[in-house]
Order: C-alpha cells, then sequence, then structure tokens
C-alpha cells in the first residue's frame, strides 16, 4: 500500500472520528470507565490495572514500536561500524535486540511514566533503574578516541573550520560515517516517531501534554490523596508518587534495604489504590481528544512511521 493510499485513508477515518467526537459532545455522555467520568471518547483501559503489563496509550498507534527503535538503532550502529572500518578504524556494534531482551524495555513509553510499578524489579532494585535495562538504553561504551577517528566520525577536521572531504585517499562522507550511518538507518527521511522520541513536533507534544494535564486533574489527583495517605500509614510522608524517589540512596550505585522497604511500601499503596489504572485512564482520554483534533495530521505521520517500519523491517533481516 503506497504512503498516498494511506493517508487517504487516514482522512476518511479521521472524518468518521470526528463525527463520533461531535456526537459525543453533544449531549451524549460516554460511558464511564470504573466508575470514573471519563472525557469523550471513552477509553477501553480499566482502572483496576495494578502494572503497566499489557497497557498502551493511543499515542502509541503513531509511535515505532520498542522492538522497531531497538532494531533502528542496531541497524544504525552496524552501519556506522562498517563506515569506521573502510578508513581503518574499529567502532563497536551495540548488541542485537530481541524481543525478550532488556533492549525493547528501555524504548517503553510507559517504563517509569507513573513511577515505579513492577514489584519483581522493585524488590531486587528499589527505586534505581535496573542494571540490565540502562546497559541497554546506553550507547556503546565510548573510549576515548584520536583527533583522526573523531573527523571520520563527524566528517570535520578538530579545529571545526569545515567539513573534510577526504581522508586516508577515501571521500569521507557528508556528514561523517555518523550522517551516512543516519541516512541508513533512516532513509534519509529523519528518524520516525519512537517512544524515546526527543521533545519536538506533534506526537511529542501529545505525549508531554497528557502527561502534564492529568497530573493535574482531580481524578489523579484524588488518587495521588489515596496513595499519599497509604503511605502516611506506613511512616512515609510522600505528597506524590513523583516524590518517591527524592532520595539520598539515588546516588548510590546499588539500592539500599531502607530503599527497597519503601519502594515495596509504593508500589503496593499504588495497587491497593489503583493508581496506576486511574492515572493511565485519564491520561490516554486527554491523548484521544488531541489525536481526534489532530487525525489529519496524524494520519500523515502513521503513514511516514509505516513506511519506517518496512524499512526497519527489510534492513535488519538483511543485516543477519
Amino acid at each position: 500500500m503506497t504512503v498516498l493510499r494511506r493517508i487517504r485513508q487516514g482522512a476518511v477515518c479521521c472524518a468518521i472520528a470526528a463525527a463520533t467526537l461531535v456526537t459525543g459532545c453533544s449531549g451524549h455522555t460516554s460511558p464511564a470507565v470504573g466508575g470514573l467520568r471519563t472525557l469523550p471518547p471513552a477509553v477501553t483501559a480499566t482502572p483496576a490495572a495494578t502494572s503497566i503489563t499489557g497497557l498502551h496509550l493511543p499515542v502509541e498507534d503513531y509511535l515505532l514500536t520498542p522492538m522497531q527503535s531497538a532494531e533502528q538503532d542496531w541497524i544504525h550502529s552496524v552501519a556506522l561500524s562498517r563506515c569506521m572500518r573502510r578508513f581503518g578504524f574499529d567502532y563497536p556494534v551495540g548488541a542485537r535486540p530481541t524481543a525478550d531482551g532488556p533492549a525493547a524495555h528501555a524504548y517503553t513509553v510507559l517504563f517509569r511514566r507513573y513511577g515505579i510499578t513492577e514489584a519483581p524489579s522493585v524488590r531486587v532494585w528499589g527505586y534505581h533503574v535496573p542494571r540490565v535495562t540502562r546497559a541497554a538504553s546506553a550507547p556503546a561504551a565510548k573510549r576515548k578516541r584520536s583527533a583522526a577517528e573523531r573527523t571520520v566520525l563527524t566528517g570535520t577536521n578538530t579545529a571545526g573550520t569545515g567539513a573534510v572531504v577526504r581522508y586516508a585517499g577515501q571521500r569521507v562522507p557528508s556528514g561523517g560515517c555518523m550522517g551516512e550511518a543516519d541516512a541508513k538507518s533512516t532513509g534519509g527521511r529523519g528518524q520516525a516517531p519512537g517512544p524515546g522520541t526527543p521533545a519536538d513536533g506533534l506526537i511529542a507534544k501529545i505525549k508531554a501534554d497528557s502527561f502534564a494535564k492529568s497530573r493535574t486533574d482531580p481524578r489523579v489527583k484524588a488518587v495521588f490523596a489515596a496513595w499519599s495517605a497509604c503511605m502516611s500509614a506506613h511512616g512515609y510522608r510522600i505528597p506524590t508518587p513523583l516524590d518517591a524517589a527524592k532520595l539520598a540512596s539515588m546516588d548510590l550505585a546499588s539500592p539500599t534495604k531502607a530503599e527497597i522497604s519503601q519502594a515495596n511500601t509504593d508500589v503496593a499503596c499504588k495497587s491497593r489504590t489503583h493508581l496506576v489504572g486511574v492515572w493511565f485512564a485519564v491520561e490516554a482520554d486527554y491523548q484521544t481528544a488531541e489525536i481526534h483534533a489532530n487525525c489529519a495530521r496524524l494520519a500523515v505521520l502513521r503513514a511516514q512511521r509505516d513506511a519506517q517500519a518496512q524499512r526497519i523491517t527489510r534492513l535488519y533481516r538483511s543485516m543477519s
């Protein structure tokens, strides 16, 4: 299916969605979710959820999947390494991602979005990010590189006075090997939106705005108060879950027993008050409203994402 056809289909979907939204705003009450009064159109999330497992925010329909993002970074790593090798330099290739490996988890939109939520991880790591996730989300280990390596890597000379055209008798790609790897992994179209996309553009704005609005929504503030009361009953006086990790032990390489104890209580209180499910459902409401308001633009972005996803799959398989 061509990108143009996807955009046209998206426009049709937008028209249908807009009609649905108008109906919802013209007096028809959206069904409540688990007793919550939701913004139209109603979301399907359940406020009874106690973990982010299986939850997906509406905006994720327009993003690369975590696995696709991990694969794109690996393609970039391979392309960069091959380019540097042509000029006689070694450059490490990142670990090939797997569906059940830590790399995909490092890209998830909901990872720590509502604070700690996964009891098994918390029992070991407290509020610390598990080491396997940190390693997967970090770039390859860096060593001090020579001026010549940096020249080929970036395509500029060390004096910063201009682009390098040739090195060791070979033409240096525009933007250096980094530029060549960027073009190889994205097809020269720029990076498709992924869970780790920098904070620019429409999708990133929807993600940021929905989170900010949900934090001050009365429904979420009420569940924050319930969570805080639960924590207080166990000796922890913390106003919101976003304040829970402000501990001195976070500067240490590993969590202390006191940190793990508080973290266990934190997750237990989230479960008892249904904080994760309520917060997720409210944020999903805000995202759904923004998606309906911007669906013509989002149809174009989804088509671009689909094209990039196909490219990633093709390149990833070809580099096996």
